[in-house]
């Protein structure tokens, strides 16, 4: 017998595209993330993408792609969180810079010491996994 929750894409599908319509915007973070999203966060904001429409999820991911996005601040983005259109939290995770390892739920960036001269590029990938464990 599997001890495994389990879903098919089409819950997996599902669940993400209701979970990408609260996420009005993307922010990259100073500092450590909190122990959960649900907490609030004294860090500053260096950098922020104002969501379009997300297309519909397929394998149960999506990705938006974002560039030339200005920064707001100098410092040294240490994690990303999505807000809704009210500034509440949604979902955060970590960032990994061009060439380390890369880590799952992570947002790769070609640097991440910033000054307000940088902008801003990569990808934004969010998914529901099939299989938890």
């Amino acid at each position: 017998m599997s001890t495994q929750t389990r879903n098919t894409y089409l819950a997996c599908n599902a669940a993400v595209d209701a979970k990408v319509a609260l996420m009005a915007k993307l922010e990259f973070l100073a500092g450590s993330a909190p122990a959960q999203p649900d907490n609030s966060t004294s860090e500053t904001v260096l950098g922020r993408i104002n969501f379009g429409a997300f297309d519909a999820a397929v394998n149960g991911a999506v990705s938006y792609t974002f560039s030339n996005v200005a920064t707001l601040a100098n410092g040294t983005i240490g994690w990303w969180r999505t807000v809704d259109s009210g500034g509440n939290p949604v979902s955060d995770g970590p960032v990994y810079q061009t060439g380390d390892t890369p880590i799952t739920g992570g947002i790769e960036l070609s640097r991440l010491a910033v000054t307000t001269a940088d902008l801003l590029s990569g990808t934004f990938t969010y998914q529901d996994p099939k299989v938890a464990t």
